[in-house]
C-alpha cells in the first residue's frame, strides 16, 4: 500500500496564491472557490503520482495498491498498515533534527514508536 497522507494542519496545504487572498481579500467566496480548485489540481496531481508509482511496482510483480489519507501522518500511517496487516511499513526521514523536528514533527518518529509491525527508515538529508 502506498499511502499518502495530506496532514490537516500544514501551511503547505494553502496554495501562496491563496495565502495572498486571505491577507488582501474580504470576498469569502472568491477565496474558497480559487483554493477549492488548487486544492483539487493538487490531489489529482498526487493521485496521478501515486498511480504511476503503483504501476510501476506492478510492472516489476508487486502487488500495490494505493490510498489518500487525511490525518496526521504518523498516526494515519500506521492505521493503515494495521488495517492492512502490514509486515513491514517502509518509509523516508528528511533528516531534521533538533528545533526543526520539534517545530515540524517527525511521522517516522511516531511510527517507529508506535507501529506494531516493523519499520524501516530510508534516511536522507534535506537541504537546510
Amino acid at each position: 500500500v502506498l499511502p499518502h497522507i495530506l496532514p490537516l494542519n500544514a501551511s503547505w496545504a494553502f496554495p501562496d496564491s491563496i495565502k495572498k487572498h486571505c491577507i488582501i481579500s474580504m470576498n469569502h467566496n472568491f477565496m474558497m472557490q480559487k483554493y477549492k480548485k488548487e486544492w483539487e489540481q493538487f490531489l489529482a496531481g498526487t493521485r496521478t503520482r501515486l498511480e504511476n508509482l503503483t504501476s510501476q511496482a506492478r510492472s516489476r510483480g508487486v502487488d500495490t495498491e494505493y490510498s489518500q489519507n487525511y490525518g496526521s501522518p504518523g498516526r494515519t500511517i500506521c492505521e493503515v498498515a494495521e488495517e492492512w496487516q502490514a509486515d513491514l511499513i517502509v518509509m523516508g526521514h528528511r533528516g531534521l533534527k533538533g528545533i526543526s523536528e520539534l517545530l515540524q514533527g517527525s511521522a517516522s518518529n511516531y511510527v517507529m514508536h508506535h507501529a506494531k509491525c516493523s519499520v524501516l527508515i530510508v534516511k536522507f538529508l534535506v537541504e537546510q
